[in-house]
């Protein structure tokens, strides 16, 4: 009996901090970066184009994003994207917000 609670107490565990782990993101988080950096990521060539700043909200956000290795994992925000967020945000403007954000 003490092995089975000891065995879930574990499961319990990594399902927690499989996140951290294994450099995965949320669906919310997908969602905070799409509604905080809005104005960065958004399709179109705005000249100048405008570039989030540390302590700015959008950086705050990415900074949450889970790494993978030293890098901020902003390719699974990507990954995450559905058609229609495909077409109102730019993959590529996501994918660099670490260069003006990463602490």
């Amino acid at each position: 009996m003490l092995l089975g609670k000891v065995a879930l107490l574990l499961i319990l565990c990594a399902m927690t901090f499989s996140q951290q782990v294994l450099g995965t993101c949320t669906q919310e988080q997908k969602e905070a970066v799409l509604n905080d950096c809005q104005k960065f990521i958004k399709q179109g060539h705005e000249n100048p184009r405008p570039i989030p700043v540390m302590g700015q909200t959008c950086c705050n956000t990415v900074n949450k994003v889970p790494k993978k290795g030293t890098r901020i994992d902003m390719q699974c925000i990507v990954d995450l994207l559905t058609e229609d967020e495909k077409t109102n945000h730019n993959a590529r403007k996501i994918l660099n917000l670490p260069n003006h954000c990463q602490e």
